[in-house]
């Protein structure tokens, strides 16, 4: 049985690998994220596969510990 704690993180993870997706394929700019630091699309594509590695790391760690 999964409990609630790793249930809501699972779904927010996910949901931060969706919205970070969203960024990479310019459905949502990339100046309203990472502080407006990003002066380019290469700094973006750089920040972004740091993010989703990261935030894809932390949903199948949470995975395991619900499997």
């Amino acid at each position: 049985m999964l409990n609630i704690p790793v249930i809501a993180l699972i779904a927010i993870f996910s949901a931060t690998i969706v919205f970070h997706v969203l960024i990479v394929l310019r459905l949502i700019p990339y100046s309203f994220i990472w502080g407006g630091r990003l002066k380019s699309d290469r700094q973006m594509y750089v920040f972004e596969a740091f993010s989703i590695s990261l935030n894809a790391a932390f949903l199948i760690l949470m995975m395991t510990l619900a499997g």
